[in-house]
């Protein structure tokens, strides 16, 4: 079975693989400037790779096919995940890796069921009823006549139970489920491999009308690597799919939604079907302005095809209804195991382009700083024996000449490095007052950007859309003022200063040294991954948008004062959000530098600290030198061999991670 998130679990593999090579090869411990690496350190970064979780949300609403999909991906179409008859069944189903399967019931508590049966709710037709009387009092009788009752099961902090039998959630979850009305959630264990780095959640039908399970699934979707919503193939965009997209998906960035058309083998052309969602949504006027849709498609797939294929390859006896089925099901789809894989793929994409990319490069950056640092400190070793070789040749007053110069230009070097600290301070100074006018631009100009949309748009149209609008408007804003601002020359001002660092200290140690040095490379910013960060403060404004709507009469709306209030909050979002990234990229640039400066210094201070050392060696023993320049030929030998072999594993390292890592 294809893993969901196969091509970062392949990667992931590999680079754990490599963490590992490098404690077997030798190539902890190891320094670069003020980082030491060991093998904790590499177990260190191992741990936090494997870590690594990623939440996939699985949206539609009632009957969309969710189950159907879920029990073919993870339970090889066993109908352990019940399909919910009706939206109060549904539960918010959490299913994750452990290596022994099982499940932990989550009940309601005595708070939570109080408030359930207060609640009051809408039916399609517009009509408020109570959610006890319409749901949940009948179900109380039946459930009663069982022998089950709320007593019970509804405890002060909410009673859990746990079973290792995942056939048998019919009781907890079916509309017969003699459990069924007094479960909040559950937690499901599988040891299918293709969860191993993910978490996949089962959202309720987007006709659910609990609020507590609502609340829950918007925090979930929220967090969410990738949210998968599925359009029933027979009835697509329907008003509850417009619904549910207005009101759960709405503020979540295109890059995170896969959109699929379920259950395609009950339709004739399932690609039509796809075309005629993607035109639908291209085309309305609200998805537009959401860009729900940028540079994806829509995905229709059919999970019942894909098992009866799976079964019919591998010799398996398909049951009476797929047998039926597979008479009905358009035999080129069942070849093409029902699009599935087209699906699962595109899942997979999301994970890596959201978040998995950036897991992946970081531990990869790891792996070759590792790499780096041991083979430079490998370097500084022969040098090092070099210079012992070449100073045992000396004499008393030419050993102590030597030490006398070597003394000299470590004074030389510690004046440069404290003229770059005061250098630097004076550049961290005119980029703090560069962020400073960038921030103040941003926010007037993009207040005013916002103020000319919402009059093209009108209020009640900005309250539904502004969430979308905030953030595409502060991107933009905040991206070209970063490339366009005064800023940027003073990052420019301060990789000069790096390198003119770095070519005085190469001058000034080279005579000392005998070897060329090349330290560290010019810090990188990473811009678009900041602004993302900054960009979560509009995750969840919602409530904060209707509160700016003020009513003139039971009815209508004050548009005046409900504008002004939007532009008010408009002004302080992006207030807040383009302080953050200010200070994010403020601390990001003083960091880098800091580090380069950090390792400038290390490496530095490492050279002289070895020279000194075998400088001090050789005064003490100045009688015995002959024996211990052939002690230092031999070992210069080893460190040579040892660098030559060290040399190719981190070659054929580098190459893996260039051409396999994303």
């Amino acid at each position: 079975m294809n893993k969901i998130n196969q091509n970062y679990s392949e990667q992931q593999e590999l680079l754990l693989q490599f963490f590992d090579l490098l404690g077997e090869q030798g190539f902890v411990p190891c320094t670069s400037g003020k980082n030491n690496y060991d093998e904790q350190s590499l177990q260190g970064f191992k741990s936090n790779l494997l870590q690594q979780k990623f939440i996939v949300n699985v949206c539609g609403q009632i009957k969309a096919g969710k189950s159907s999909f879920l029990n073919y991906l993870l339970f090889e179409g066993r109908p352990v995940l019940p399909a919910a008859p009706t939206p109060w069944t549904a539960k918010l189903t959490q299913i994750t890796y452990r290596d022994q399967p099982g499940a932990v019931i989550h009940y309601f508590s005595k708070s939570e069921w109080e408030a359930l049966k207060e609640m009051a709710v809408t039916d399609e037709a517009g009509k408020k009823m109570n959610y006890y009387d319409t749901y949940l009092g009948p179900q109380l009788e039946k459930s009663a006549l069982k022998g089950v009752h709320a007593r019970e099961y509804i405890t002060e902090k909410g009673r859990t139970d746990t079973t290792d039998k995942l056939d048998s959630l019919d009781s907890y979850v079916s509309g017969e489920g003699v459990f069924t009305p007094f479960v909040s959630s559950i937690e499901l264990f599988t040891n299918n491999a293709a969860l191993r780095n993910v978490v996949i959640v089962d959202t309720p039908g987007i006709n659910d009308n609990n609020q507590l399970r609502s609340r829950v699934a918007t925090d979930f979707i929220n967090q969410s690597s990738a949210v998968l919503y599925l359009f029933h193939s027979t009835s697509p965009m329907h008003r509850t799919d417009y619904d549910f997209i207005d009101k759960y998906l709405s503020d979540i960035p295109a890059t995170r939604l896969v959109f699929s058309a379920s259950k395609c083998d009950l339709v004739k052309d399932p690609k039509d079907i796809a075309a005629h969602i993607e035109l639908n949504m291209k085309n309305d006027p609200e998805f537009q302005e959401r860009h729900l849709l940028d540079g994806q498609k829509v995905h229709p797939f059919s999970a019942l095809a894909a098992l009866i294929k799976d079964k019919t390859d591998n010799g398996m006896e398909l049951t009476e209804d797929e047998r039926f089925f597979k008479k009905k099901i358009q035999p080129e789809l069942i070849a093409a195991r029902g699009y599935i894989d087209e699906f699962i793929t595109a899942i997979g994409t999301n994970i890596m382009n959201e978040k998995g990319s950036a897991v992946l490069g970081d531990a990869a950056a790891k792996i070759l700083a590792i790499g780096n640092a041991k083979l430079e400190g490998e370097r500084i070793l022969i040098t090092q024996k070099e210079a012992q070789i070449n100073d045992a040749e000396l004499g008393i007053d030419g050993l102590n000449a030597r030490i006398k110069r070597i003394e000299a230009v470590k004074t030389n070097v510690d004046e440069l490095l404290a003229g770059f600290e005061k250098q630097k301070e004076k550049l961290f100074e005119d980029i703090d007052a560069e962020l400073m006018a960038l921030h103040e631009d941003v926010v007037r100009d993009a207040a005013a950007e916002y103020a000319i949309w919402v009059t093209e748009v009108g209020v009640n149209k900005a309250i539904k859309l502004s969430a979308h609008e905030f953030k595409h408007i502060l991107y933009v804003r905040l991206r070209n003022a970063v490339r366009e601002a005064e800023v940027m020359k003073s990052f420019k001002k301060l990789e000069e200063e790096q390198k003119k660092i770095k070519e005085e200290l190469v001058l000034e140690t080279k005579e000392v040294f005998r070897r060329k040095q090349d330290y560290l490379v010019t810090p990188v910013l990473p811009i678009t991954k900041m602004l993302q960060g900054a960009l979560t403060t509009f995750t969840d404004i919602k409530k904060q948008l209707e509160a700016a709507r003020v009513r003139a009469y039971w009815f209508f709306i004050n548009r005046e004062e409900t504008r002004n209030n939007l532009l008010e909050l408009a002004t302080d979002l992006f207030e807040q959000v383009s302080k953050e990234f200010s200070s994010t990229l403020r601390e990001k640039v003083h960091e880098k530098v800091d580090d380069f400066s950090s390792q400038l210094e290390g490496e530095i201070t490492a050279y002289f600290e070895s020279f000194s050392a075998g400088l001090a060696e050789l005064q003490t023993n100045f009688s015995s030198k002959s024996e211990l320049a052939k002690t230092y030929a031999t070992e210069l030998d080893e460190f040579k061999k040892n660098l030559s072999r060290l040399e190719k594993i981190f070659e054929n390292i580098k190459k893996q991670i260039a051409d396999k890592i994303e």
